[in-house]
């Protein structure tokens, strides 16, 4: 009963109890002060933390240095010279003028040419081409106009933009080198000097392998003829100034002027190889001439035989090479036919492949005195006679002192199974 009234009693108290509720603008101004208390500790710890952190890497800095890392230096802006004497940094910084302003160095230039005077840099160059003017007026008294007439049957082929060059003289008339393509199949030959005279020509002897042939005019000497000389093309080295003449554009005689790019090409032959000198000189195909130094001595020989790799740059035997074959034309002298093409056995492929020194013969030619004779592709010629032979120059220095109809013994080494055997053939010399 009494428990049952404490239940009442308590409900009853209940109903009066009451709750209080805070008011709504209180709580956010709390909220928000607590917020600006965190940011603004935030800022003030970040402060003291950078702080920290500077004192700390600058006075670490002393004492601890990158393992690998390296400084890193940044070069000066380079000065120049300005013209009034002060120095001026070199900016990368692109540099407008308006137009009514005027360089000193321009109203040099144009005081200059008010004055009828030219500057130094000019100068220079104008006597860079006068000299080459005068190289090529040296050469043009050695140049020959040659005009050729060919009968095939009703028709007559004339042509008169062929060129060649005095190579020597007697006192019946002068030698001439030109192409054999233009001399091969001619009736009439007729050479046009320096002179203004014309005199007829015959074909003295061609060599079709290099394509190098000499004519000789019958008329008398004359001192406004020089006669051209082959210079030494062994001392000529790549960026020589080069003078080139001859038929270059199709058009009979021309100049043209360049440099030499390479003088390490080689072309090889049926019993020759011969090295080249190339050049920047652009030519038309099947053009043909010579390559001169700057003292006008002829350093390469052009053909329409010679493949350069390049068609339209002009490029020509060494002359140093082709001295004794020009010499043997102009006596007469046909070349001596053996019937292969070959190359020297390089020092590579000794060393890799056992291969023997010697000249390796790559083709023979079919019905030739070497293919008579049993000499085969692949075999290695190491001596002619008591001639040893370990490169194409020395075979052809042999082949030069020999006539056509002589016999040689020519060794050879042939690859059998396990070495090489070494078998002699006896090759009669032809005429090509």
């Amino acid at each position: 009963m009494e428990q049952h009234n404490n239940d009442n009693d308590e409900k009853k108290y209940n109903l009066y109890t009451e709750h209080i509720m805070p008011e709504k603008g209180k709580k956010f101004k709390k909220i928000a002060k607590k917020s600006a208390f965190v940011a603004a500790m935030a800022v003030v710890f970040g402060l003291i933390a950078g702080l920290v952190m500077i004192i700390v890497y600058r006075t670490g800095s002393k004492y601890i240095k990158p393992g690998d890392k390296q400084d890193v230096t940044l070069e000066n802006p380079v000065t120049v010279p300005s013209p009034s004497g002060e120095s001026v940094p070199d900016s990368t910084e692109d540099i407008t003028v308006a137009p009514e302003q005027t360089t000193e160095a321009e109203q040099e230039t144009e005081s200059a040419a008010a004055s009828g005077e030219t500057s130094p840099e000019i100068g220079n160059l104008t006597e860079y081409a006068d000299s080459l003017r005068a190289v090529a007026a040296g050469i043009n008294k050695s140049s020959v106009k040659i005009t050729v007439l060919s009968n095939n049957g009703s028709w007559a082929d004339y042509s008169d933009k062929e060129y060649g060059i005095v190579i020597s003289g007697d006192d019946s008339g002068y030698y001439i080198l030109t192409d054999y393509s233009v001399v091969e199949n001619s009736d009439e030959i007729t050479a046009g000097f320096a002179d203004g005279v014309s005199a007829s020509c015959a074909l003295v002897s061609g060599d079709k392998v290099s394509g190098i042939a000499v004519i000789k005019a019958s008329r008398a000497k004359s001192d406004a003829i020089t006669a051209a000389r082959l210079g030494n093309s062994d001392a000529v080295k790549q960026g020589d100034i080069a003078v080139a003449t001859g038929n270059l554009y199709g058009n009979g005689s021309a100049i043209g002027y360049g440099i030499i790019t390479d003088t390490q090409g080689y072309q090889y032959g049926t019993d020759c190889g011969y090295g080249l000198l190339l050049s920047d000189i652009r030519y038309e195909v099947n053009g043909y001439g010579f390559i001169c130094n700057t003292s006008g001595e002829i350093t390469a020989v052009v053909t329409t035989e010679i493949t350069t790799g390049n068609s339209s740059l002009l490029g020509g035997y060494q002359a140093s090479e082709v001295r004794t074959l020009i010499e043997n034309l102009i006596n007469g002298r046909n070349r001596s036919y053996f019937g292969i093409k070959g190359q020297t056995v390089s020092v590579a492929a000794e060393d890799s492949y056992g291969i023997p020194a010697g000249l390796y013969v790559s083709t023979v030619e079919v019905g030739s005195p070497a293919y008579s004779a049993g000499i085969q592709t692949g075999d290695i010629i190491t001596r002619v006679d008591a001639k040893t032979i370990e490169t194409m120059s020395d075979f052809m220095d042999k082949l030069e002192m020999t006539s056509s109809g002589e016999t040689l013994a020519v060794t050879v080494k042939r690859k059998s199974r396990d070495s090489y055997k070494e078998i002699v053939f006896r090759v009669v010399l032809g005429v090509e």
